[in-house]
Formats: structure tokens, sequence, C-alpha cells
């Protein structure tokens, strides 16, 4: 059996399958009520084969206290923002990623850093798997342009830090374009966010968290997907089911088939080419598969359980 220790499920649902398609038993333990010490006792009571930790932070701890073969899953900000800012939990961190069977990486942009505390030769890189038979272009049942001439959803959390994400609010405040502009409501700075939406009267549609089902709604009933604006050259999820889905992706310069800007004023011209260039939505849902689905996602894991003796 193979325990998944994890903090969010909706967004890694898709590794619990591919784990099943390899063979194995598979058990979900979430961390998100239940302290680090209490997760040691019930992974002695599952007794899994080995751990797979979702995430270099609470999930890798647990997993190095309970002395059992694990595999961890690093993800941006692991390595990057929240490493640079915790340097009481990077000793604990740093344990945990030196000891791990192998480690994951789903951008490539911390590869380095995770060979740096882990060793070369037991890291590699595995883009985020999403479920292309879930997420794909199908006619919405909900309408969400409402009227206006353009839709544009944003799901990533409001985040002016790591996603950068007030340049579209800013660029949409500065266009004369007729846009209604969706957005998820959480993310550390939403309550500025919000304030900023009423001060510059921007015509918005707040939602909550929403589950896989109500997210391919959502992209497919709008014209433009925003992700984020960092500048490390890497996409998150949001990219990758929005082009799934066949929707045109505004985001950060990175290496997936997207619109990319970093200003507002880049933000508008990006917008206006996608209204006047017709979308090769097949083009663009081709890609993410070839990346992100589950084909190519087992057997990238098959290789790395071959060679350190889990399958």
């Amino acid at each position: 059996m193979v325990l998944i220790i994890h903090t969010i499920w909706r967004i890694h649902e898709d590794l619990f399958r591919i784990y099943e398609t390899l063979g194995f038993r598979v058990k979900y333990l979430p961390l998100k009520n239940i302290h680090i010490v209490e997760a040691r006792q019930a992974i002695k009571s599952i007794d899994p084969l080995f751990i797979h930790a979702n995430y270099a932070r609470s999930p890798a701890f647990a997993a190095f206290l309970s002395k059992k073969p694990y595999i961890i899953y690093a993800h941006g900000s692991d390595l990057r923002i929240s490493f640079r800012k915790d340097p009481i939990r990077n000793i604990a961190r740093r344990f945990a990623l030196k000891k791990a069977s192998w480690i994951w990486v789903s951008t490539r942009d911390i590869i380095g850093n995770a060979k740096q505390l882990a060793g070369e030769k037991k890291v590699s890189w595995l883009p985020v798997p999403v479920n292309e038979e879930i997420f794909r272009p199908k006619k919405s049942q909900v309408d969400w342009k409402q009227g206006h001439e353009i839709a544009i959803f944003m799901p990533s959390r409001i985040d002016y830090y790591t996603k950068r994400n007030l340049v579209a609010l800013k660029a949409i405040k500065e266009s004369d374009l007729d846009i209604i502009f969706h957005y998820i409501a959480h993310g550390k700075d939403l309550a500025d966010f919000e304030s900023r939406v009423k001060k510059w009267k921007v015509t918005t549609v707040k939602h909550k968290i929403m589950s896989q089902s109500d997210m391919v709604q959502g992209y497919n009933a709008v014209d433009i997907i925003i992700d984020q604006f960092s500048d490390y050259g890497s996409y998150g999820m949001v990219t990758v089911e929005a082009l799934l889905c066949g929707k045109p992706v505004i985001t950060a310069p990175c290496d997936a088939p997207v619109y990319a800007a970093m200003t507002p004023k880049e933000f508008i011209e990006r917008i206006t080419e996608i209204i006047y260039k017709k979308t090769d939505s097949e083009k663009l849902r081709n890609w993410a598969i070839m990346r992100h689905g589950h084909s190519s996602t087992i057997i990238r894991m098959k290789q790395v359980f071959k060679k350190i003796g889990f399958l």
C-alpha cells in the first residue's frame, strides 16, 4: 500500500488514480486537521509500503518522522519563497529531503535547489498530472458572460507576492473593453483585492473554492483564463487545466503555449490579440495531454519506482 500525505485533496487527487493504475492500493492521510505527531501514529497503524509526501512541508516532515520509505513531491513555493522565509523549519526540511528515497519537482526552476539539498541522483521533474478526461472542451451549463463582450476567469489564489495577480486587475481597470472578471475568493491578499475591485469599479463575480466539475464548467464558460505573473519561468495547474479545456491562457512567460504578459499594458495587448485571433483549441489540448496527461505521468513514475525498487 502507498500512503499519500497531503493537505489539499482536490489539487492532486489524480495521483490517487494513477497509483491505483500502477497496481498499488492507496490510502490518503489529510494533514489539514491533525498534528504531525498524530500523523506519525496514524502512519504506524496503516503500515504502508512507502509514503508519497505531497509538498516538502508538513507532509514531508510527517514522512520523515515515520521512518518509512518515502517520496517527496515538491512544488514551487516549497523550495522558493517558503524555503527562504522560514529558516527555523529549514533544518527539518533539509533532513526530510536528504532522507527521501526520491524527490519529484513539479516545476523545473526548483530542480537545482532540490539537487543541492538532496543530491544529484535522486531528483527528477514530474509535471503535475491532470485528468484529461475530466478537463476537456464542452458546452458549459453556466452563463458567465452575462451579456458582456469578454469573460475572463482567474482561479489562482490571490497573492500579490507569489502570483502577482494584481497585474490583471490593474489591466482590466485601465482597459476600455467590456470585460466581466471572475475570480475565486481565496488567498492572503483577498481583502485588499476586493477593496480595489470596489474602488476601481471593475465588473467582477466572486466564486467560492470550486470542485473539479465546477472548474470545468467555469473554464468552458469564459473566453480567457488568467494564471499568474511571477517571474520564475514556470506555470501553474490553472494553465494546464485551461489548456486541456482548449482555452487561451494569459500568464507569465514560460514554455507552455500561452499568451505571455508581465505588465498591465502587455496584458491588454494579449486580450486584444486573443479576441482577433482564432484559438486552436485542439493544439492547446494536445500539448497539455502530452506533458501532463495520465499516460505520460505513469511512464515517468514507473521509471523512478523501478530505479528505487518500489516496483
